[in-house]
């Protein structure tokens, strides 16, 4: 809530100023999403949440045990309690290879699988990722747009049994 305040100066300025009124005791809260989850809120005070796409992420911080869901909880979630998605474990900070981007995930869904960050071994020396290719590999064996060898039948009209 924003209060202003009317001092009066001398030779009749009226200044004006602006104060933000925080009740005692309420953080300031961020939401964070957690990949395959919901979007919990987490007190600004523990840091910068997890994100960025770089080498290294913009902030490291991701819901812990007992955080709430304030946006994106379904009852098909891992941390849906009934009423509510709670965090059940400590989200890590780590590099979602599939985005490309750093995010926040729980240790105990598929998206710890794809977080493991991309080692020397498979990049090429401008840092692309490389396979092995073989000259067969993708090639169709038939046509796609090649129609079926059967008779169609007009609109409108069923065939027989």
């Amino acid at each position: 809530m924003i209060h202003r305040v009317a001092l009066h100066a001398a030779c009749g300025l009226t200044l004006l100023t602006f104060h933000e009124l925080v009740p005692h005791g309420v953080a300031e809260m961020t939401a964070v999403s957690v990949c395959q989850d919901a979007t919990f809120e987490i007190p600004t005070s523990r840091g910068a949440p997890c994100s960025g796409n770089g080498d290294q992420p913009l902030g490291t911080e991701c819901p812990r045990v007992g955080d709430t869901a304030v946006d994106e909880c379904y009852p098909y979630l891992d941390s849906f309690n009934g009423v509510n998605c709670i965090a059940k474990e400590d989200a890590q900070c780590v590099h979602l290879q599939r985005k490309n981007a750093w995010g926040c995930t729980f240790p105990s869904t598929w998206c710890s699988a794809m977080s493991a960050s991309l080692t020397e071994a498979v990049l090429a020396p401008d840092g692309c990722p490389t396979w092995e290719f073989a000259s067969d590999d993708g090639i169709f064996i038939s046509d796609p747009f090649e129609r079926a060898k059967t008779k169609a039948i007009p609109h409108g009209f069923s065939r027989r049994q």
